[in-house]
């Protein structure tokens, strides 16, 4: 099968998935039921996919990866958050039902992925000068990652009651709270 035309039939697939996501619990879908709503065999689905837990990480990382957030460019953490945020938001049902099936922790490294880099640079630089050692920054960051992804998931779920923007303003100072409290008792 050619590179291309493979990368389409696996897509198909993630896509018949979601659909069939949408209608019934995972515990309910069958590896013939995929393959046949992306019109191929099973052992397509199988060329493609061992289980049908890994074309759930796929699918999984499928939408994250349509959310338009480049790494490598120069944009700042509201600019990320408020990219990943608005696109959720968007179909924060289906994100829900992704986390519940693959578990939070995609979430967590989907965006430790994206912001690890700034939320250390954030800590580093609000703490430049001061007392905390390297070590307790890096928590700091570490910590601000986990905590973000825990709050997301919340407002996914809608236990966190705020627009977009709102949530997005408050997920980006919290670093620099933090850094405020580390600056005062370290």
């Amino acid at each position: 099968m050619n590179e291309q035309k493979s990368r389409t039939t696996k897509k198909r697939l993630a896509a018949a998935l979601e659909s069939l996501m949408r209608e019934k619990p995972l515990a309910k879908i069958a590896i013939r039921e995929i393959a046949a709503r992306a019109g191929v065999d099973r052992q397509t689905f199988y060329y493609h996919f061992e289980t049908l837990d890994q074309a759930v990480r796929y699918l999984c990382m499928e939408k994250f990866a349509a959310i338009a957030v480049d790494k490598a460019s120069e944009r700042n953490l509201r600019e990320i958050l408020r990219t990943l945020l608005t696109h959720i938001d968007a179909d924060r049902e289906f994100f829900a039902l992704l986390i519940d099936t693959v578990g939070r922790g995609t979430l967590k490294t989907y965006l430790s992925d994206r912001t690890a880099k700034i939320a250390n640079a954030i800590i580093g630089a609000a703490l430049e000068g001061g007392r905390v050692r390297d070590k307790e920054k890096e928590f700091a960051a570490s910590y601000c990652l986990a905590a973000t992804a825990t709050l997301v998931e919340s407002w996914i779920r809608g236990e966190i009651r705020l627009s977009a923007p709102t949530f997005v303003s408050l997920l980006c100072r919290a670093p620099e709270w933090i850094a405020s409290g580390m600056r005062e008792h370290c």
